[in-house]
């Protein structure tokens, strides 16, 4: 694995709404909703000296069907497989780790993540065309936060 000297950090949210962020100097660089597959998110790493990439580690659902598991956990396999590609370093992060870190009060809602996300990236854009949360984006930036701070030694 390739060993990288840069301040590039990227969060991914593995969900069916999730999203891939990059952070660069604690600024917000983009956030890539993820659609269909994962080309367009290797087409954005390709090239960068990513310093570290944050994955949320997931697990099974009580309620999910198993087709949407296995989808979900094939996302989950490609994503690893893209860093490993990629050269790309990488960490498993559960959802508990970065909302800590981003000092997220335990059992908040979707929108309240994205409030606290908004507040440490103003410049995010939270929100879809018609005024809907895109909750993968929030967790993917909190990802990438936490990323940073880990990469940095300011947490574990």
């Amino acid at each position: 694995m390739k060993t990288y000297h840069s301040n590039i950090y990227v969060g991914i949210d593995v969900g069916s709404k999730g999203a891939m962020s990059l952070i660069e100097n604690e600024v917000l660089l983009k956030s890539i909703s993820f659609k269909d597959d994962i080309i367009r998110y290797i087409d954005e790493l390709r090239g960068l000296n990513v310093s570290l990439v944050g994955i949320e580690k997931v697990s099974a659902m009580p309620g999910q069907g198993v087709t949407s598991m296995f989808t979900f956990g094939q996302r989950y396999g490609e994503l690893i497989a893209m860093c490993q590609c990629l050269e790309l370093p990488y960490i498993l992060i559960q959802p508990k780790q970065w909302q800590k870190a981003c000092l997220i009060p335990a059992k908040s809602d979707k929108r309240a993540i994205a409030e606290h996300i908004k507040r440490l990236y103003p410049s995010a854009n939270l929100y879809g065309a018609r005024g809907g949360l895109l909750d993968g984006v929030s967790d993917s930036i909190g990802i990438a936060h936490f990323t940073m701070l880990y990469k940095k030694g300011q947490i574990r």
